[in-house]
Order: structure tokens, then C-alpha cells, then sequence
């Protein structure tokens, strides 16, 4: 296996602050290439002006199909019952697959956050509650110490939601730890880190197999199909697959849109989009936005989150860690069950001076998404330096510094068993579905009965409240289950097409909007009077072999081609904002319409978008363009000199509390 040694180690130490700086020095280059490349470099500059307006089209038209598979994606979603599909999934297998049961799959839910008002928190964790199968949820608060009351904050949720779920707990990321930098991505290197310290002080190396780490923002609002299809589609796969497992949704801005500027919510729609472009099924390379799942066992193996400066970005980060970790095989699942977020706004508002701060506030938040575009350095350095390799760094994290002095994370008493699932005492058997036992996978026989019978009351088991296997039939058929069938590491070979995909989703990411840019302004500059006064035409110019033998006409015909194709790009962008907006009355309201309650309970702030009338929104589309060109060029140029960013963190609106009236009374003052 190739290896980093490849290049010699002043090199390799050197290349991440040399690869940086990389997306700025092309835009910068692309100014003088594009002044001087028609005439010195007549076909070079032709051949990257069409490739330039490829790449556009390319984007446009994967989105507008990812548009469109969303939509209709989320509806089928929220339909399908998932403890059915696993019932006939598991009646698929070899009777010696090591697949989990359906509740065996427990769900570490991290949610970081830093100064935010405790009610947004409170929302954020009871409409977890009120997914079926919060009971096999674990939600762990990921506080920052340098908040002040950061850890009362966190204890007044956990007493106030701890019936509520399997366990609650949270962790405190001290500051000031050697390499680190504030923001999400180390404060959740610490509280993953925390939780698998924990498992393994335990010995409990069977649950660190079962364990999938979802991560949400604070505002983040994720219906109960998503886990209940992440509990069908893992339980499902082999031990050997399961480790290099991740899950994507889309997101969708439907709670507060309605409440802020029309550049705001534009930008936020083509932030939306961007990620509807990826993450499709087939997609090469499925970068997350905000909110994601992995397995444990595979966030170990890779050593988890990054905590430097380069992380800042920790989704798409994260996914390229891994995705290099595992050699292109990991195991991607797109997941349609939309992730609800909130529209950034400012903390003052109202009138002109609040508008202002609206437009402001998004800003900031869009200069810290574009600090990701240091992730395009992250990525060539791994890939220049054949970094093929996962490092779980043990020993780095072995010192007491990275580790809390008592455990936080994992904090429920003592708990009844149920088949397969711990449920607090309290709460009783009634309240959970029927468990899965072996038999009902039995391939039935045309004069079996009694197979069917069994088989018709899992796929049932959603909607009534049964408890019908016993802790000692389960347990016995899981026994001889895992006896058959003991994980083994697989020697996977590397694949090329994933990173193929990841560095065309990098490249368009960080640098083709920005070449665009910069390519038509100079466009402009250059033209003649007489080319800027003709009568815009849709003809489309023929390339002929004369032109091809001179440059100048080789030039010519190429400006006049891809003028059309920005003219087209245009036409794409209607279509696409039009499947976008299906796509967001799919989320925000008809798949709550759903009967079966397999979703929970809706956030009361809700934002839809009726058609046609939403389309004047996308008069606004030029703004949404300056807030995607403009941050990324102002955070491209200050990593010339630094990769450090001070993080601020967004502004949302208050949360409310919706809980019914006796959950209220129960409420700690």
C-alpha cells in the first residue's frame, strides 16, 4: 500500500499551510489569465472558459434532479413503516447473518452548543421526545466550560427530560487545549471522545457496535423516521459494513423564513440546494450540511472529530476524514426526512437598523461556512500525501487532559429490561412496541399459518403497543445468532471514483462561483462597444474548423457559446427553485400529514412556501449569489495569513415550549 512517506517529511508537515492558500492564489491568477489569456493563450484560456461553464451546468443540472428527488424522496419517506421494512429485510438474510434486531441499535444524539437560550435547547429535546422510539434515544448536550452556567443549564434539561429518553447526559469542553480551535467541530471531538471513553471504562465493547452518533445543531429539528429508518437500514447491514457507516439528510429552512429578510432567506434556499445537489442516491461523494449520523465504531477508527483551526467546517470535514479513512469505502445512506432549521437573525431587531443587522448577522454566519473552503486544503493534502489511513491517535488522547475527571455522559440509574431494550420502570412494558424475535424471519412455506400470523403481527407492531416476547426467547435467539457469525476486519481495496467526486465537490464548493466571477467581469471589461451594445441572441455559434485554426476566432466563438450557457444556467435556476419549493411544502406540511404518528411532533413554528407566490422570492437571486461569492472570497484571502477564525455564534430565535400542561407541572423551578 502506498504510503505518506511518498514525499519527505519537511514537505509533508509543510503542504496543509501551503494548500491553504491555494483557492485564493487561483483567483487571483484567474485575473491577469483572464486579461491576457486571449491573446497569448488563445486556446488554453478558450478550453477553461467552456470547462468553467460545464462545471455550471453540471451543478445546475444535478441540483435540479436532486431538487427533484427529494421531493418526492421525503414523501415516500414519511410513509414507508420502517419496522415493516425491516421485517422483510431480515426474512431476506441467511439464517447466519449477524444483523442487529431493530432495537438493538441505540442513537447517541450530540447536540453542541455554546451562549444558547436554554428554550431553544428545551424545544430541540422534546420534539425528540415525542418520536416513537425516543426510548432508544440518548441525547448527550455538548456544553462549552467557558459558558458561564453552561453545566446548570445542562442539568436543569437533563432533570426535566430524563423519563423522556433512554439516558440524557452532557459533557464540558474546557478551552484552551493545545491545537484546538473554539467552534463545533471541538467541542465535539471532546463530547464523542467523552461518551466512547466512557463505554470503554464499562467494558462494553458489544453496545460501542450498536451505538450511531447523530450530531444536530441547536435549532435542529429531526422527525422520527429519520431514526427509525437509520435502526431499519443499520440493523440490516453485516458487522463489517456497519463500521463504516454514515447517514445524510437533507435540510430544509421551513420554521422561520417567513420572519426574515428576502436575501436571508434566499441565501438560506441556495444553501439548501447546494446540499440537495450531493447527497442524491448514487451521489459519489454525499457531503452533509449541519446534520449527520455515523457509526461509533467508525468515529473511533478515524479518532473522531478534528478539533484544529482546519475543522471549522466539521461537516464536510468529517466526511472527507472519514471517507479518506476508510480508503473511498465508506458507506454513505441518504436519508429523506428532512433536518428542520432555523433562519439566522439578530439579536436586535426591528425597523431599518434591525433589517440591517438581519443582512449582517447572515454575513457572519456565511463568512464561517465558507472557512470551510479550508477543507479543500485538507482534501489535496490527504490526497497528495496518500493518506489511505485511519488513526484512531490512542495515544495522543490517552493524557487526563483529554479526558473529564468523573463521567457525565452516561448518567441513567438502574433500568428495566424488555426484550432487547432498557425502558426506566416507571414508564412500564405497554408504552413500547413488540420486540423482534428470530422466528418471525422464518421463511414461510405455503401451508405455515402460524409463520405468517407471526410475520403479519411484526409488520403491525407500529401501530399497537404489545409486549409480547420475553427478555429469556429473545435473548436466547440473539445467543445463537452472533455465535454463528463473529465480525472480521475486511481487507477492502481503494476506490477511485469517491474522491473523484469529492474533489469535483470541491472544487465546485470553494472556487468555480468565484472563477465565474472574475472570468465574466473581465468578459465585460474587455468587450468592445459594439459587442456590448448587440441584441442579446439565442443562436447558438457553430464551431468550425477555420475558427479552430485561428485563435482569436477560437476565443470569439467560445465567449459567444458560453454567453448562452450563463443564459441557460438562468433557466435551470427557475427550474430548480421550482422542485425546491415542492420539496419544502413536502417538508414543512403534507408528510406531517402522514397518518400513523411515526413522525412525532411538529415544531409550531413553520414557514410554507405557496406556489406561485413564493416564486418572487427568487427576484431576490442575485443577493442570494453575493452572499455565496463574496464571504468566500473575504475568508479565501484572509487564509493567505491565517487559518484561525474568531467564531461567533448565530442568533436564533427563541424557542416555545409546546409540552402539554402535566409535563409542565413536572418542571424543576
Amino acid at each position: 500500500m502506498l504510503s505518506a512517506t511518498m514525499l519527505p517529511h519537511h514537505v509533508r508537515r509543510n503542504l496543509g499551510p501551503i494548500l491553504q492558500r491555494v483557492p485564493m492564489l487561483t483567483h487571483l491568477s484567474m485575473i491577469p489569465f483572464a486579461l491576457f489569456g486571449p491573446t497569448y493563450l488563445p486556446y488554453l484560456f478558450g478550453a477553461i472558459l467552456l470547462y468553467v461553464h460545464c462545471m455550471l451546468w453540471t451543478v445546475n443540472l444535478r441540483t435540479i434532479w436532486g431538487a427533484f428527488l427529494a421531493w418526492r424522496g421525503v414523501k415516500q419517506h414519511s410513509e414507508t413503516d420502517w419496522r415493516a421494512e425491516y421485517a422483510a429485510g431480515r426474512r431476506s438474510l441467511p439464517a447466519s447473518s449477524d444483523a442487529l434486531m431493530f432495537d438493538e441499535v441505540e442513537h447517541l444524539i450530540f447536540c453542541p452548543n455554546y451562549a444558547e437560550d436554554i428554550t431553544v435547547l428545551r424545544e430541540t429535546l422534546y420534539l425528540l421526545s415525542t418520536h416513537p422510539l425516543a426510548l432508544s434515544y440518548h441525547p448527550v448536550l455538548a456544553m462549552e466550560a467557558r459558558e458561564a452556567g453552561a453545566a446548570q443549564k445542562a442539568q436543569q434539561l437533563m432533570a426535566e427530560f430524563r423519563s423522556s429518553f433512554r439516558d440524557i447526559g452532557y459533557t464540558l469542553h474546557p478551552g484552551g487545549l493545545d491545537g484546538e480551535a473554539a467552534g463545533k467541530s471541538s467541542n465535539l471531538a471532546w463530547a464523542v471522545r467523552q461518551a466512547f471513553n466512557e463505554l470503554k471504562d464499562e467494558g462494553d465493547e458489544e453496545r460501542i457496535a450498536k451505538i450511531v452518533v447523530t450530531v444536530i445543531d441547536s435549532d435542529t429539528a429531526l422527525a422520527g423516521d429519520y431514526f427509525s429508518a437509520i435502526s431499519c437500514k443499520y440493523a440490516l447491514r453485516p458487522a463489517s459494513e456497519r463500521s463504516r457507516m454514515s447517514f445524510v439528510p437533507p435540510i430544509c429552512f421551513d420554521r422561520n423564513a417567513h420572519d426574515v429578510p428576502v436575501a436571508v432567506r434566499v441565501t438560506d434556499i441556495m444553501w439548501a440546494l447546494a446540499g440537495l445537489s450531493s447527497i442524491y442516491p448514487g451521489s459519489g461523494a454525499k457531503i452533509p450540511t449541519s446534520a449527520y449520523s455515523l457509526s461509533m465504531t467508525l468515529a473511533s477508527r478515524v479518532g473522531f472529530h478534528d478539533a484544529g483551526p482546519q475543522a471549522i467546517g466539521e461537516d464536510m470535514h468529517m466526511y472527507i476524514k472519514c471517507l479518506f479513512s476508510t480508503g473511498g469505502n465508506l458507506i454513505s445512506e441518504t436519508i429523506y426526512s428532512p433536518a428542520s432549521q432555523l433562519d439566522v437573525v439578530a439579536g436586535e431587531r426591528g425597523g431599518l437598523k434591525g433589517f440591517w443587522n438581519d443582512h449582517v448577522a447572515r454575513y457572519k454566519q456565511a463568512i464561517r461556512h465558507m472557512w470551510g473552503s479550508l477543507d479543500t486544503g485538507y482534501g489535496l493534502t490527504r490526497l497528495i500525501n496518500r493518506d489511505f489511513t485511519a488513526d484512531p491517535q490512542t495515544e495522543t488522547f490517552a493524557s487526563p487532559v483529554y479526558r473529564q475527571a468523573f463521567p457525565t455522559v452516561f448518567t441513567a440509574e438502574s433500568e428495566a429490561v424488555i426484550g432487547l431494550k432498557t425502558i426506566p420502570e416507571e414508564l412500564g412494558a405497554s408504552k413500547h412496541r413488540r420486540n423482534f424475535a428470530d422466528e418471525d424471519f422464518a421463511t414461510p412455506s405455503p401451508s405455515d399459518s402460524s409463520v405468517s400470523s407471526s410475520a403479519a403481527s411484526v409488520i403491525s407492531a407500529d401501530d399497537e403497543g404489545t409486549s409480547e416476547s420475553s427478555l429469556s426467547e429473545v435473548e436466547e435467539s440473539y445467543n445463537e445468532k452472533v455465535g454463528l457469525v463473529r465480525p472480521v476486519e475486511e481487507q477492502l481495496s481503494r476506490k477511485v471514483v469517491p474522491f473523484i467526486s469529492l474533489c469535483m465537490r470541491l472544487y465546485e464548493a470553494h472556487l468555480l462561483m468565484g472563477h465565474m466571477l472574475l472570468l465574466v467581469t473581465m468578459r465585460v471589461f474587455t468587450a468592445s462597444t459594439t459587442e456590448a451594445l448587440a441584441p442579446p441572441t439565442f443562436e447558438i455559434p457553430i464551431l468550425t474548423l477555420e475558427k479552430l485554426t485561428s485563435g482569436a476566432e477560437f476565443v470569439s466563438w467560445a465567449y459567444a457559446f458560453t454567453d448562452r450557457m450563463r443564459a441557460a444556467s438562468l433557466i435551470f435556476s427557475i427550474i430548480m427553485f421550482m422542485f425546491y419549493d415542492r420539496y419544502h411544502q413536502q417538508a414543512a406540511k403534507y408528510r406531517w400529514q402522514v397518518p400513523g404518528g411515526r413522525l412525532g411532533v411538529q415544531s409550531s413554528d413553520r414557514s410554507y412556501r405557496s406556489f406561485p407566490f413564493a416564486m418572487f422570492d427568487y427576484f431576490a437571486m442575485p443577493a442570494g449569489i453575493v452572499y455565496g461569492i463574496i464571504p468566500i472570497l473575504h475568508a479565501q484571502f484572509m487564509h493567505l495569513f491565517t487559518d484561525r477564525l474568531v467564531y461567533t455564534v448565530s442568533f436564533k430565535p427563541k424557542g416555545k415550549d409546546n409540552r402539554p400542561r402535566d409535563v409542565e407541572k413536572a418542571i424543576p423551578v
